[in-house]
């Protein structure tokens, strides 16, 4: 049976910075369930691919714009921080490819 199945690492796991508690993995069923960050990034996420599914550019006033319509707030900082990152690589396609367009390539095969 696959789940009596326990991997176990190498490595011992550490956090990348010590207030990094692993605990774990949350399971979210709602919206409810998700923190105010979470949220706020989740809602800031959605409005950069509204302007883009809507062909205009995802600038702080476009998001702002979508989230404010959708009767919502975020946190000051996260539309400039999504808009700037968005700017920086280009568009939101950069992070969206075409269907069929294919993911990332596998690792090569074990040779023996």
């Amino acid at each position: 049976d696959c789940r009596s199945v326990q991997f176990t690492s190498r490595r011992p796991r550490r956090p990348a910075c010590s207030a990094v508690k692993e605990g774990p993995p949350r399971i979210m069923s709602t919206f409810a369930d998700l923190s105010t960050g979470e949220k706020e990034e989740l809602l800031v996420s959605l409005s950069a691919l509204v302007c883009a599914d809507c062909g205009v550019d995802c600038t702080e006033e476009a998001m702002t714009a979508v989230i404010a319509a959708s009767g919502a707030k975020v946190a000051d900082h996260w539309v400039p921080v999504f808009a700037s990152t968005i700017a920086q690589v280009g568009g939101v396609d950069t992070f969206t490819p075409a269907p069929g367009s294919g993911g990332g390539g596998g690792g090569g095969g074990g040779g023996g």
